[in-house]
């Protein structure tokens, strides 16, 4: 039988190890990404495991870890978030070297990765409890598919003079794949089946507003004052993700769709469950007209 793998953050060490396991005899193959497969309607990843190198935190107190007071954690990744997304198992990459040490495939339920290293800092910092083998133990998704059916868009604003995180920031095709691993899609086509726009996490409200005016300038079924940006109601905003941790909506004359930062995207693949809107909502995105109860119709305002 063959074991296949694919990998992420490697260290030397550990990519000498992956090349020892894999050109070995211990009929280990490596996949250059996971893939989603469907089963039975249900997407599920292709290769089921992916190593990381993995870095050590305390799971309890803000001591140094050790030997039983410790989990390991990552770096926030594409590959990763796509791993937590699909469901696949995130492995410690000590796992490569002591499969070498030992000349042996050995069994990788204890070298599990509990989180990436920005969802243990926010948890440990709002005073959270850090249990289980992984934060999907803890944090499980309601809903195996929380964006089923949901539509989104995407504003790709400037991001020359932006300051930017350590990892580059997420590519529209990454979004649109994270999005689609958790049952939804992405589509500029209509604005008016959109659930909400996804908008980078450095975008103002300004540059949004530029993008949003360059997009629909051209269409002669929106005029300037058809469309405005107004400030976020909490209450809307709660109302789009139903009790059972899936995305809900419902259209109106009045139509109205979030833009939300790509952060909320980030935060609830790794915290395992759709967060809550109101924190990273720039504004609304509003249409004032009468657009029927026909769906076709709607469909075919804003293309």
């Amino acid at each position: 039988k063959q074991l296949y793998v694919s990998y992420d953050v490697l260290n030397d060490e550990e990519c000498k190890a992956l090349s020892f396991l894999c050109n070995g005899k211990l009929g280990v193959r490596i996949m250059s990404d996971i893939l989603p497969v469907s089963r039975g309607g249900i997407l599920c990843p292709l290769p089921t495991i992916l190593i990381t190198h993995a870095i050590e935190k305390p799971r309890f107190g803000n001591g140094k870890p050790t030997r039983y007071n410790s989990i390991a954690t990552c770096h926030r990744t594409y590959s990763y978030m796509k791993a937590v997304a699909l469901g696949a198992r995130c492995v410690d990459a000590q796992w490569l070297k002591d499969c070498q040490t030992s000349g042996t495939l050995l069994c990788c339920d204890s070298y599990s990765v509990w989180s990436d290293l920005e969802s243990y800092n926010a948890l440990i910092a709002s005073g959270s409890k850090i249990e289980g083998d992984t934060i999907r133990g803890s944090f499980p998704f309601n809903k195996r598919s929380p964006l089923d059916g949901a539509v989104f868009g995407f504003i790709d604003t400037e991001t020359k003079n932006a300051k930017l995180p350590t990892f580059k920031p997420l590519t529209s095709v990454q979004i649109s794949s994270l999005v689609e691993c958790l049952g939804g899609s992405v589509s500029n086509d209509s604005f008016t089946l959109m659930h909400a726009l996804i908008a980078r996490d450095c975008a103002t409200l300004n540059q949004v507003v530029h993008k949003l005016k360059t997009c629909l300038q051209d269409n002669r079924d929106v005029s300037t004052e058809s469309w405005s940006i107004e400030s976020c109601n909490d209450e809307e905003l709660e109302a789009l993700i139903n009790n059972d941790g899936a995305m809900t909506h419902s259209y109106s004359d009045d139509y109205r769709v979030p833009i939300i930062r790509a952060k909320w995207l980030e935060n609830s693949i790794c915290m395992n469950s759709l967060q809550s809107l109101n924190e990273y909502c720039i504004g609304v995105l509003c249409f004032e007209f009468d657009m029927g109860s026909n769906v076709d119709e709607r469909q075919t305002l804003l293309c």
